[in-house]
């Protein structure tokens, strides 16, 4: 993936987790008294449900290991 598609990736699961969490906040599902915690826990989850990927152990392996050394 060159630079380009990376941000394109990336803006369109921001975008699609950003719809989805309006859509709910509009649909009056969130509750009223939710504030910063419910909402960054909500957050979480819904980037946790689209971000999900099944990574075999070495390629997971080598993800946390690049992770780890370049401090991202």
């Amino acid at each position: 993936m060159d630079k380009q598609e990376k941000i394109r990736f990336v803006t369109h699961l921001m975008l699609s987790v950003k719809d989805k969490v309006f859509d709910a906040i509009n649909d009056e599902k969130i509750p009223e008294e939710w504030d910063g915690h419910e909402l960054r826990q909500y957050l979480a989850d819904k980037f946790s449900e689209a971000a999900y990927v099944r990574m075999d152990a070495k390629r997971k392996r080598e993800y946390t290991n690049t992770v780890l050394v370049n401090n991202l």
